[in-house]
This record gives C-alpha cells, sequence and structure tokens, in this order.
C-alpha cells in the first residue's frame, strides 16, 4: 500500500499541476463506445477489403456492409486507436507507433464523412512502448486521450487537442507500475468504466494472461488520478477480448472468446483497500473460436450491445439477437485483428471499423467501416451504396461538399458516378473538346458494370469552368498540383487539364491529370488516376519506366494498344479481363492459347504481329511465339512484352574494364574476359540462381603485363579450356584459360600468332578447332587461320582470306555442320553508298576446300562502328540456317549508344526475315561491343557503361523474363477499387 500511494502521490502533483477540470458525467457508456477504443495492440493489423455485397439489417436497425474508409493505417508494427480526439463529435483514427519515441498519428474524420490526410499528432511518448488505449481518460475533457504503458512501468497520457486540431499538446506521466506487474507484450486492452464511477478504466490483458486494472478517479480536488492495481487472477486462452457496460450490469464488464468459441463476460472487482480481481465469469453464448467481438453502443441505447461475428446480443443479451447480414461471415472475417468499435459519424450510434487480413490483391492494408444505423437515418451514416466514393448523403443532397450540389448534377443513390472538372486553355477550341469528352461519357455509360440500383455503367459528369489565359500557362503550370482540384473539392471531384499538345501525365490512384483535347488520352490519363497501370499489375523485373505489360494485355492503358486494336481505332478501352484467366511464363509458353481466334486475333495486328492461325476445332488459336514457323509448341521460351524495347532483367554490376567485355560458357559457367590498363582479365559466375544471385562473381583473375592493345575476344574450345586472342604492339597474342578453386580463371602462357601485326582478332570455335579472323583495314578482306589444339601445342595453319571487306572488325560464330564441313556466320559493316538497303550484313561461309559463301543478309538500320556480337544455334524451323542473334550498338551524336538485338526468322514480309528490338533503358549504352553468350535457356550479356568503366550483366537478354504477364480486368478494378481509393481522404 505505502509503494502505491507513493506513486498516486506522484501522480497526484503532477497531474494537479496541469489544472484539469472535472470530469464528464452520465452514463458509463459515453466512455466505452463514444470516446474509446479498446483494441489488440503488439500484433499485426492489416486491412484487405471484404469481397461482395450482402444484405442489409431491418430498418429498425442495422450495419452496412464493408465501407471503405481509408488506406494502410495502423499496420502492424503500429497499434490502432480510435475515438473522438479532437473533441468535434467525430471519432476519428489513431495509431501509436512501438518503436523509438513511440509517435502517435491520426487520421480525423472530415465535416464531411471523409477522413482528412494524416498527420503526427505527437512526436513522442517514449520508449519500450507495451500497450495502448484510447478514452476521455482526464476530467473534464471533451476529447479522447491516448494512454501508453511502457516497459518500465510508466504509463503516461498525451492529451489536450482542440476541435479542428490535430496534435495533442501535452503529455504528462500520470503512474508507474511495479515491476512484477508490468504486462509483457503482446498486449490487448479495453476501456470500460470498471469501477461504476462514471470515470473510463483501462483493462491490459498481456501475453501470459496477466491481467492488469489502470483505475482513473476523480479526488476531491477535482483532479483525475490513476492506480495500477493488478488483478490476482489470470484470463488464458483467449482468442478475442472486449469490454463495456451491458445491460446486465451498471458496471464495466470484460467479455471474450476462448479457444472453444465460448463467450464469457465477468466484473472486474476492486476492494476498498485497493485489491482488484476478477469475478465470477458467466458464460452469454457459443460462437466459432474464429469469430470476433465487439462491445459498443451499436443502436445509441444508454446500454451497449455485443457484437459476436454477425450476430448482435442486444444489451448483451443472447435471447435478444439480431443477424447482421450486412456483416461478413466469420470465413471472411477470421483473419480480421481485434475490432475497434467509435462515432465516426457523430449520431450517438458506435460503428463497426475492421481491420482486417484478408488474402486478396489489392486493399489489402485498407481500413473498413460498418455503419450503424436505423429507420431514422435513410442515408445510413457516411455509407456509400455504390462505392464510387461519393456518398449516399451527398447525392441525397442532405450535405454539399465543397458546395457541390450532387443532386444536381445528377448523380443518384445507388448508381456509380464521376465528377470531373475540366480544365482548359482559352485558345483551345471548346467544341473540339466537348465532342472528345461526349465521347468519355458515353464509353464510361457503355461498360459493363452493374449497379445497387439496377442500372449498368459509369455515369461521368463533366463540368467545364472559365477557360484560363494561354498566357499564364507557365504561372499556372508552376502551381498546378497546388491549383487542382480546388483544396475545397479535393476527396469529391477529379480534375483533368485539357490542353492541345498535352502533356500526357497524371498521378496514379488520385484525383489529377493532364490531357489533350482527345478522348483516347483522356481515357488513359484518367485510368492512371482510377489505379490502372500500364503493365496490367504485371511489373518488370528492370523497373524500366513506361513498360507496357505483354501482348496479352488488349487495354490502352498499354501503350501497344493505346491507339488501335485489331487494327481499328475506335476499339480501344479498358480491357474487361476475359483473356486473364491465363496466365503465363515467357520461358515456358504454350503456342496454344485456349480461346476462339476471334479473341486473340488483335495479336496479329501491330505493335506485335505475331503469326497466328485458329486450331483443328476452332476451339484454340496456334501462335507462332518465338518466330520459328511451327505453330503449336509446347515450352517455348520468348519475348512477348518487348513493344518498347528488351526488358533483360535485373542489371548487376560485375567488374571494370576499358576494353569491350566478351562472354563464353567455361563448361557450365560464365566466364567473363576484358581489358583494363593494358592488362587482360577475367571472371566467373559462382552463383547458383541467377535471378537472386547474379552479383555472385569470382575474385579476378589478371595477367596485368599483358601489353592488350585493343578488344580480346574468347571461345571455349571444351577441356574445360577456353581460348583468349588479343592484340598487342608486337601481334595477336593467344592463350588459354583454366578456371580454379573458387571459380578464379587464370592465364596460360601467351603465343604470338606470327605475321598478326596491326590486325584486330575475333575467335571462333569451330569444328574441334579455333578459327582466328584477322582484321586489319576497311579495304583489306578478312584473314582466316584454323588453329588445332593438341594438349599445349597450337599448330597453326596459313592464312586463308574470306571474300568480304569491313570497316571495323568482324564479328564471328560457328553454324551449322553440314555434307561440305562446318561453315562460319560472320558479321561485318560496309561503307555508305551502296543501293542494299543497309550497311550491316550477315554472311555464312561453308568451310570446305575453300570459303563458299551459303547465305548472306543485310540487315536494317544502321550500328555502330564496332565488332558485333553473333550467336548461333540451331532451330527448328529455320533450318538449314538455324537462328543467328547479332548484338550491337545502335548510331547517334554520343560516344555511347543504345543496343539493339536482331534475329532471322523465316517470315520475310516481316522486316525481310529480321525481328530487331532495342534493348532498354540508359544503363544499357555502351561505346564498346556487348559480349554475349548463351547460358540457361537464354542469352547473358555484358555492357560496359560509359559513365563509369563499370561492366553491367544480364541473364535475360532475349527479353523473356520469368515474369507473369496475362490480361488484367481495368473495368473491375475501376468498379471494385478505383472509384473509391482515387478520392479517399480530404486535405487538411
Amino acid at each position: 500500500m505505502a509503494n502505491r500511494k507513493s506513486l498516486v502521490d506522484s501522480a497526484r502533483f503532477r497531474v494537479a499541476r496541469l489544472g484539469l477540470g472535472s470530469p464528464r458525467t452520465g452514463g458509463s457508456l459515453s466512455f466505452v463506445a463514444f470516446r474509446f477504443c479498446g483494441i489488440l495492440v503488439g500484433l499485426a493489423a492489416t486491412v484487405l477489403a471484404f469481397a461482395g455485397q450482402t444484405k442489409g439489417a431491418p430498418d429498425t436497425f442495422g450495419m452496412t456492409p464493408p465501407q471503405f474508409w481509408r488506406t494502410a493505417f495502423g499496420k502492424s508494427p503500429w497499434i490502432p486507436l480510435a475515438g473522438d480526439a479532437d473533441g468535434d463529435g467525430h471519432a476519428d483514427l489513431l495509431m501509436i507507433g512501438p518503436d523509438g519515441d513511440s509517435r502517435i498519428e491520426i487520421s480525423r474524420t472530415s465535416p464531411i464523412g471523409k477522413p482528412f490526410v494524416s498527420s503526427v499528432a505527437r512526436n513522442t511518448m517514449g520508449n519500450g512502448l507495451v500497450a495502448a488505449a484510447c478514452g476521455a481518460f482526464l476530467h473534464g475533457s471533451k476529447s479522447a486521450d491516448v494512454l501508453a504503458v511502457f516497459e518500465d512501468g510508466s504509463v503516461r497520457v498525451a492529451w489536450g487537442m482542440t476541435p479542428g486540431a490535430d496534435t495533442y499538446p501535452h503529455l504528462s506521466d500520470v503512474c508507474k507500475i511495479a515491476g512484477e506487474s508490468i504486462p509483457k507484450a503482446p498486449c490487448r486492452s479495453a476501456v470500460a468504466d470498471f469501477a461504476g464511477d462514471g470515470n473510463p478504466d483501462v483493462l491490459i490483458l498481456d501475453r501470459e494472461g496477466k491481467l492488469l486494472l489502470i483505475r482513473a478517479a476523480i479526488g476531491q480536488d477535482g483532479h483525475t488520478y490513476f492506480t495500477p492495481l493488478r488483478i490476482s487472477n489470470r484470463l488464458l486462452g483467449v482468442r478475442q477480448f472486449s469490454a463495456g457496460v451491458l445491460a446486465t450490469n451498471q458496471r464495466g464488464q470484460c467479455v471474450w472468446i476462448d479457444n472453444a468459441g465460448d463467450v464469457w463476460r465477468a466484473l472486474v472487482e476492486v476492494t476498498r483497500d485497493g485489491r482488484a480481481s476478477l469475478g465470477s465469469a458467466t458464460r452469454i453464448t457459443s460462437a466459432s473460436p474464429d469469430d470476433h467481438i465487439a462491445v459498443g453502443r451499436f443502436r445509441g441505447r444508454k446500454s451497449a450491445d455485443l457484437l459476436v461475428g454477425q450476430r448482435l446480443l442486444t444489451g448483451g443479451d443472447p435471447t435478444a439477437t439480431v443477424l447482421l447480414t450486412g456483416i461478413p461471415p466469420t470465413s471472411v472475417t477470421k483473419d480480421d485483428e481485434a475490432w475497434v468499435v467509435a462515432d465516426l459519424v457523430g449520431n450517438g450510434k458506435d460503428d463497426l471499423i475492421r481491420h482486417c487480413r484478408l488474402k486478396q490483391r489489392f486493399g489489402g492494408d485498407d481500413v473498413y467501416v460498418h455503419f450503424a444505423y436505423d429507420s431514422t437515418d435513410p442515408a445510413k451514416g457516411y455509407y456509400c451504396s455504390a462505392d464510387d466514393g461519393l456518398l449516399d448523403l451527398w447525392k441525397m443532397g442532405n450535405m454539399k461538399p465543397g458546395g457541390i450540389d450532387l443532386a444536381a448534377l445528377g448523380c443518384k443513390v445507388g448508381r456509380r458516378d464521376v465528377i470531373v472538372e475540366i480544365e482548359r486553355f482559352d485558345n483551345d477550341p471548346f467544341d473540339n473538346l466537348k465532342a472528345n469528352m461526349d465521347h468519355v461519357v458515353r464509353y464510361f455509360a457503355s461498360l459493363p458494370i452493374s449497379n445497387p440500383d439496377g442500372t449498368t455503367g459509369i455515369a461521368v459528369h463533366m463540368t467545364y469552368g472559365r477557360p484560363w489565359p494561354i498566357g499564364k500557362k507557365d504561372e499556372l503550370w508552376k502551381h498546378f498540383d497546388d491549383t487542382f482540384p480546388p483544396k475545397a473539392h479535393r476527396g469529391v471531384v477529379h480534375s483533368v487539364f485539357c490542353c492541345n499538345g498535352g502533356p500526357l501525365v497524371s498521378r496514379f490512384n488520385s484525383d489529377l491529370s493532364h490531357s489533350n483535347l482527345g478522348w483516347k488520352e483522356f481515357l488513359h490519363e484518367f485510368g492512371h488516376q482510377l489505379d490502372l497501370y500500364h503493365d496490367g499489375f504485371h511489373p518488370n523485373l528492370s523497373g524500366l519506366p513506361n513498360d507496357s505489360g505483354g501482348a496479352l494485355y488488349p487495354s490502352l492503358m498499354s501503350y501497344f494498344y493505346s491507339y488501335s486494336l485489331d487494327g481499328d481505332g475506335d476499339k480501344v478501352g479498358y480491357s474487361d479481363g476475359s483473356l486473364a484467366s491465363l496466365q503465363v511464363d515467357q520461358r515456358h509458353l504454350s503456342e496454344r492459347l485456349p480461346f476462339p481466334i476471334s479473341k486473340v486475333h488483335f495479336l496479329s495486328d501491330m505493335p506485335f504481329g505475331f503469326k497466328i492461325k485458329p486450331s483443328a476445332d476452332g476451339k484454340s488459336t496456334l501462335v507462332d511465339w518465338n518466330w520459328n514457323g511451327i505453330f503449336g509448341d509446347e515450352d517455348v521460351s520468348a519475348d512477348i512484352s518487348n513493344s518498347q524495347g528488351i526488358d533483360p532483367g535485373p542489371l548487376w554490376k560485375v567488374a571494370k574494364a576499358d576494353t569491350a567485355p566478351e562472354l563464353v560458357v567455361h563448361g557450365d559457367r560464365p566466364l567473363l574476359v576484358y581489358g583494363r590498363n593494358s592488362g587482360v582479365a577475367a571472371r566467373t559466375w559462382i552463383g547458383n540462381n541467377k535471378d537472386t544471385e547474379g552479383p555472385r562473381w569470382s575474385d579476378e583473375g589478371t595477367d596485368m603485363n599483358a601489353g592488350l592493345a585493343g578488344d580480346p575476344t574468347a571461345a571455349y574450345l571444351g577441356d574445360q579450356t577456353t581460348w583468349v586472342a588479343y592484340p598487342t604492339a608486337k601481334g595477336t597474342v593467344l592463350r588459354s584459360v583454366t578456371v580454379g578453386a573458387g571459380g578464379r580463371p587464370s592465364f596460360g602462357e601467351p603465343n604470338l600468332v606470327p605475321a598478326t601485326s596491326r590486325a584486330q582478332p575475333t575467335l571462333a570455335a569451330i569444328g574441334g578447332r579455333l578459327a582466328l579472323l584477322l582484321w586489319r583495314n576497311k579495304t583489306w578482306k578478312v584473314g582466316l587461320r584454323m588453329i588445332t589444339v593438341e594438349g599445349s601445342r597450337l599448330t597453326v595453319a596459313g592464312e586463308r582470306t574470306l571474300d568480304i571487306v569491313s570497316d571495323v572488325p568482324v564479328g564471328a560464330v560457328a553454324g551449322p555442320i553440314g555434307s561440305e564441313g562446318p561453315s562460319l556466320w560472320v558479321g561485318r559493316i560496309q561503307s555508305d553508298g551502296f543501293d542494299h538497303g543497309g550497311l550491316t550484313e550477315v554472311v555464312r561461309f561453308v568451310l570446305g576446300s575453300s570459303e563458299r559463301i551459303a547465305y548472306r543478309a543485310w540487315l536494317g538500320g544502321t550500328y555502330a562502328r564496332h565488332r558485333m556480337t553473333l550467336l548461333w544455334r540451331k532451330e527448328a524451323g529455320i533450318l538449314p540456317e538455324g537462328r543467328v542473334f547479332m548484338l550491337s550498338g545502335g548510331t547517334g551524336e554520343q560516344d555511347a549508344q543504345q543496343q539493339f538485338l536482331a534475329m532471322n526468322i523465316p517470315y520475310p514480309d516481316v522486316g525481310n526475315g529480321w525481328l530487331y528490338r532495342r534493348i532498354q533503358l540508359p544503363d544499357f549504352t555502351s561505346a564498346s561491343a556487348p559480349g554475349a553468350c548463351f547460358f540457361q535457356g537464354d542469352i547473358l550479356a555484358a555492357f560496359r557503361h560509359p559513365g563509369d568503366d563499370a561492366v553491367n550483366v544480364v541473364f535475360y537478354c532475349t527479353g523473356a523474363t520469368p515474369r507473369p504477364l496475362g490480361d488484367f480486368d481495368d473495368i473491375g478494378h475501376i468498379r471494385d477499387y478505383g472509384l473509391s481509393r482515387s478520392i479517399r481522404e480530404v486535405p487538411r
């Protein structure tokens, strides 16, 4: 008693200094339901949307279906709270963070029935937070305070927020808990008048089942005093925990569900000498162990009600039960965090606030509210029956948010409406703009969306204000985000500034866009406001900007289909998701689509132009994804998202070089060779998973005295030996590379190839021998020497000439072996001035008794004047040539160029038999040739970055990255998510 008295005396001194007034009197339920929230602390609070509608409750009383309130707030590790923090008559959401100084944040309820943008209510409460609760604790307070318990036993109260404010100006230490009584996190807290004296107390249940009562009492001097009382008995096996003043007793009772699903209640008994215990438990009813409970004044009566799952026990009486079908069944709510109650509307009825953890893709962290209503409230609180972000209260004309008369605009309860304020300049033709916006209105009205009132589509209400003077454009652009929409209209309307020539930009999941005067551009930019993305929520691996997803997403949100679909500009629109049942992996594609050709005919038109044909039964469609002339293959790898450029996967920086990098597969491991400071260096990849271990390369093996005078070139000949050739002042040097412990490469002795002074070498492995191509200048024909390797001995044949010249060193790779012998692909660049339509040519030589040209093709475009990289593989459908890949830089004024990949295809009507792809992002520019090799079903490529000479590698240079691709239901996402979230809150 002496210790407790000293604590109380200490608290009395501090609290008395605050000069607080007298407490609120009257029914204790005002503290339980209207001013407090007792909730789960220290556990995750993840909120997800409830998909679907439920039937309304009887007219006499009901609770609405789940209503989106706001996005993530109070998510673990934060502790969510609720109460009328500023005393304006409307409860607010609060959360307190357990880490660091335990900051309090608040999301106040605005006068128009939506949450304000959240802000910090108190920067610090203290370290080591254990539990927290919200209630009108301090005597005379009209606002809800935050009480927090800390691991050192300190108990503090943040208090004093005034109407319209959003900060707690005061923080007071109110008592100290003795060591053995300090609760152990995670805890659950509940607030009720347990003593029956009209003051809200806090009951804390910790992880060990121990109970602690923090009693608030009014002293003779009119001040509030807090006393921590350890409760002698424990409460074990508790699934859910709440408290309130039920009709069965005028004092607060704690209520809980145990592991068996039984619902119990018990009083907290406090003796005159300050001892506390839990009274005898009374079983109320049985339920599912997964049910949630909440105690609150849902009907606005003097006594509180008990909510058990969907059942409302009026006054806590199990014989007076109402089934509230607006609340989802237990199968949906079982993963919710502890239910919270507070009167958001200010109508004297508590609303149910759900922090859910449903397993669904969107709305995972959102907060939902079930508003309590009766027949006197046809608007049902702040309910929005159409789930469009426009409250029924507004549409009825009972409130005009920001002065906007929604009823006069034509908005209707139960129908999805959107209000768009169109801004424009005075030099743009209004008739043209109006005609395009009328097209937008018709399009949204035509959407296959069913509304609660039986109508279909979305009603768009365009408003046109006075045009802005074009002379003020620059000034207006500087303050654009602050100007539109007008602050008073935010949370109600969308704003689009339509200007001839754009720009075309938009905030995602928000209320503001730029557009031009066209309807297609408007739909695209407005789609971003409604939370639609270019990729149909199929993000790429490289962080590529403006990515457009895959070919199977036929939405105007994708840049692929922004202006035309299947060759028809009038067909563009948001995707209905009718192809979304097929989600594909580019590495393992089926060329048999489970849709009739009429559904996917757009694939054959621009921008992809895939070759397709119907199946024999007409029920499916065959497509040549990998452009090899064969239809209906299974498990093929291809890039089907490449219109904006190749996504080669994550970029990994692995070395520094001042030459072009070279890549070969050494056995089963990539080997990277490069030059630096006239030396030669090499590394091998030692990772196991290329998606997660891209930067795992061995230590360097080097010869810094190699005398390198140009780009190295390499070829793997087998027997765990790679051969490297590079130019020096004396001529071409050829040497072996082997791999030792830890994957570190080492170089063999240098071998100088005679008569190669001033030549630039290119090395290839062909028919068990090395082919050394020698380029000397653009007028000399390219030389070829075949080299036989026997152990450490090299036998170099005499030089032969190939009947080609090139402006730059050539690229080379082994081709198919035919009856005449092996073949060799060579890539060259010829001088300007010829009528062949291009400057870059690939030529296949058959190396028999002579060097016969068996195939040659000019590539479209103009490429950087350095050696290109060639790769070849045998591929059915393109025989006898097989498939050739050419990698090189493009041309431009800069020292470094974007990189391109070209490959031959069996369709002369497409690029004269060649397909061309650009590799995205500035990091893939290079001033030198790329290195490349086949590796694990794709192309591993290396680029020397011009800014820092870093060698960057990517593992998916064909673009067939391991990302899921497919269609997405834009229209459903607008209906279920985008409309309400885009105007989700009101600015402070």
